[in-house]
């Protein structure tokens, strides 16, 4: 586990120590893997929260699939669209 401008590498995975409780940036994860990773942090984590996804379609694609898959509300604000705002179930 290497520690770095403030993130930490644990089994393969990038966790940012910075970001607040509700907030999962996805910067570094491998589309592979983040089925697994926002499911997780959705389904163990309080509403409303925050993804970073960056400018990716295919990043937003992954997200958004698990949050209709687990009917959660959410919004990608027009201001930034490499971020999505979870705000409960349905």
């Amino acid at each position: 586990m290497s520690k770095r401008f403030g993130k930490i590498w644990k089994k393969g995975v990038m966790v940012d120590l910075t970001n607040k409780d509700n907030e999962l940036d996805l910067h570094g994860i491998r589309h592979s893997e983040v089925d697994r990773v926002v499911e997780n942090f959705v389904l163990l984590g309080k509403t409303p929260m925050t993804i970073i996804t960056g400018r990716s379609n295919k990043m937003t694609e992954l997200v958004t699939s698990v949050l209709n898959r687990h009917q959660f509300k959410y919004d990608i604000p027009v201001f930034n669209v490499g971020m999505v705002k979870i705000y409960g179930c349905l």
